[in-house]
């Protein structure tokens, strides 16, 4: 019986919304990249005329580099675009994880078969975690072919490692919105925590790059440690990769021991 194995029926009902984010997010970040071809000669003049205050709003600590390849990646994908999408793709699919199967009543069905908790709950995370992956590849190739195409010169590693950079962040969130959702039933109360944490990060980051005064609080920003520029010419940061997937690990945790002993009502 389907219902039997989670991991096939999740997959199955996560399909449709995942072809359509993935189509979207493909067309976005091929469109950019070629768009390099035809904006190459002028980019350095828009610069000239860009304020430098402003481009750190949107992410970007020095707008001269936008007239580079990975500056210009960096500036119309990296810095604010793809990081709004993935978050966004990672806490919706997170939230809907465990927190849709309550709210319509569906958990009852599938914990009415011979099925632990805690199968049922990584085995919802498995999907989640199939899905960030396949959307961070599609967003690999939709760079690296086009930058083939072109020849803007890029290395594969140096796509992978930003966008990984993104994906982790990504994945936190996601987490977050997953174990939330499991800890407390309410996925209106899973979407709304991880977003605002983004968003406070985000500004926070913004703050500090215009002030030194920001300095100190700006250490618990998930963006403080968002260096993409460092990604395209260094490659993976791997100490700050296994600090975000340590802080995923312990939510991840917490969800589940949580889940395990909470009254699901049933």
């Amino acid at each position: 019986m389907l219902l039997n194995n989670v991991l096939i029926k999740t997959i199955r009902d996560q399909i449709r919304p995942l072809k359509w984010w993935s189509l979207g997010i493909s067309i976005y970040c091929s469109s950019i990249t070629f768009l390099y071809v035809a904006m190459e000669d002028s980019i350095g003049e828009m610069a000239e005329l860009y304020p430098a205050e402003v481009a750190k709003v949107f992410g970007i600590d020095n707008i001269s580099d936008i007239a580079s390849p990975s500056g210009w990646l960096n500036a119309e994908a990296y810095s604010l675009m793809l990081p709004i999408c993935l978050i966004i793709f990672g806490v919706f699919a997170g939230a809907n994880s465990i927190g849709a199967e309550e709210e319509n009543r569906t958990i009852e069905i599938l914990l009415s078969e011979p099925l632990s908790r805690t199968s049922l709950f990584f085995q919802k995370y498995a999907v989640f975690m199939l899905n960030m992956i396949i959307m961070s590849s599609i967003i690999c190739l939709s760079i690296y072919i086009p930058n083939l195409i072109i020849n803007m010169e890029l290395g594969i590693y140096g796509i992978f490692s930003a966008t990984l950079s993104v994906t982790l962040i990504a994945i936190l969130m996601g987490t977050g919105s997953f174990s939330i959702s499991a800890i407390t039933g309410k996925r209106r109360l899973s979407l709304i925590i991880p977003v605002v944490v983004s968003l406070l990060s985000y500004m926070s980051n913004v703050a500090d790059s215009l002030s030194d005064s920001f300095d100190v609080i700006n250490r618990l920003s998930l963006f403080r440690y968002y260096d993409i520029p460092e990604a395209f010419e260094t490659g993976v940061n791997f100490p700050v990769a296994a600090i975000f997937l340590a802080v995923t690990f312990v939510i991840l945790s917490l969800g589940c021991l949580s889940f395990n002993r909470r009254d699901l009502r049933l």
